[in-house]
């Protein structure tokens, strides 16, 4: 065979094999964020709105374009599906939910709460919330490339929902697991059919980000990194459940999509700082982790500052107020762990203790 018609051949063969894989790298990113948080009928719900921006900006410089919007109804969250969904199925690219606000389990069923929902009873919060059976179905007829979906279910801080005449048959706060469109993952932060934890929004968005400064990092491995980092910070409490599958290797971070250096660089202001410690100091009794983490890191980066000494006294009466309810509390803590796992010797010896207090 004459080597001009080989030569033609490898040629042939380098466009069918290696310029698709190129072609990956340009399919287009798209991202539907809705931080719910500001729900009518509670106390505002305390969600660090700085960290579900930071997200939003680190995706924004990993080039997905993106719907971001706060404290949505269920119609205008169904219109943002909707817009979603379309934008998907016109370039079959990459599309990413993240949805932290409100979320609970009905006959199987799960539910993303709406800001305007008045939880009187279950009944009503299923009729006026939206089924993720809607959302997964938008995004299975889009037959686009991959899906990620990233849920973080908010609790109420120091109380929960209570429901009129609340079933036996409903998970206020746990998800249960979905069928999903081919190609897709989903993500919860906090185990699915269990009570999440105070400050996980922090906890997860702080380790999420950090894993998003590394190149080259395989999806399946970034969230392995993330659910580690989580679990350590929160001594097991809290853990991040992921499921589905991906047919091919997904980079969020690669040569070509990755954070801006002024963003790996850039520190966290005074005021986010104080205002994270303020919301995590309200976490009960006993999970207040994140509070004296971040408590601790302001009197460290901003002590001998003149111009913040009221913050700094603030910060350090709040930690020694809360140290001292600490004790206490894990006494409580093992108290109730002895008394459920029936080890009546340890049981009585902490009864003594908290009898002596």
């Amino acid at each position: 065979m004459p080597r001009s018609i080989i030569n033609i051949l490898w040629i042939i063969v380098f466009l069918f094999c290696v310029l698709p894989a190129f072609a990956k790298d340009d399919q287009k990113r798209f991202a539907l964020i809705i931080d719910n948080s500001a729900y009518q009928a509670l106390d505002s719900v305390k969600n660090p709105e700085s960290w579900a921006l930071e997200i939003s900006l680190a995706l924004w410089d990993l080039d997905f374009e993106m719907i971001r919007a706060y404290n949505q109804s269920k119609s205008e969250t169904e219109v943002l599906i909707d817009k979603f969904a379309k934008k998907l199925n016109q370039s079959k690219g990459i599309g990413l939910v993240f949805y932290p606000g409100i979320a609970f389990e009905f006959n199987g069923e799960n539910y993303l709460v709406p800001v305007d929902d008045g939880f009187d009873t279950v009944e009503t919060s299923v009729k006026n919330s939206v089924s993720m059976n809607y959302l997964l179905s938008k995004l299975k007829s889009t037959e686009n490339k991959l899906n990620l979906i990233l849920v973080n279910p908010i609790k109420k801080y120091n109380s929960s929902i209570d429901w009129k005449n609340n079933p036996r048959n409903i998970y206020p706060f746990g998800l249960k697991k979905m069928s999903l469109p081919e190609n897709s993952v989903i993500v919860y932060n906090s185990d699915p059919t269990g009570f999440v934890t105070c400050g996980r929004l922090r906890i997860f968005a702080s380790a999420f980000l950090k894993q998003l400064e590394k190149p080259n990092l395989e999806y399946n491995q970034l969230i392995k990194n993330v659910a580690e980092e989580v679990s350590f910070k929160t001594n097991g409490g809290q853990r991040v459940f992921n499921y589905g599958s991906l047919k091919d290797k997904f980079y969020l971070v690669d040569k070509k999509h990755q954070l801006s250096k002024k963003r790996i660089k850039k520190e966290v202001s005074l005021n986010i700082l104080l205002e994270n410690f303020k919301v995590e100091s309200k976490c009960p009794c006993g999970s207040r982790v994140e509070s004296f983490s971040i408590g601790k890191l302001i009197i460290e980066k901003y002590g001998d500052d003149e111009l913040n000494k009221d913050i700094i006294d603030y910060v350090k009466k709040k930690i020694a107020s809360m140290e001292k309810e600490e004790p206490i509390c894990k006494l409580y803590n093992r108290y109730n762990k002895d008394y459920k796992d029936k080890n009546w010797s340890d049981f009585f010896a902490v009864s003594k203790e908290i009898m002596s207090i």
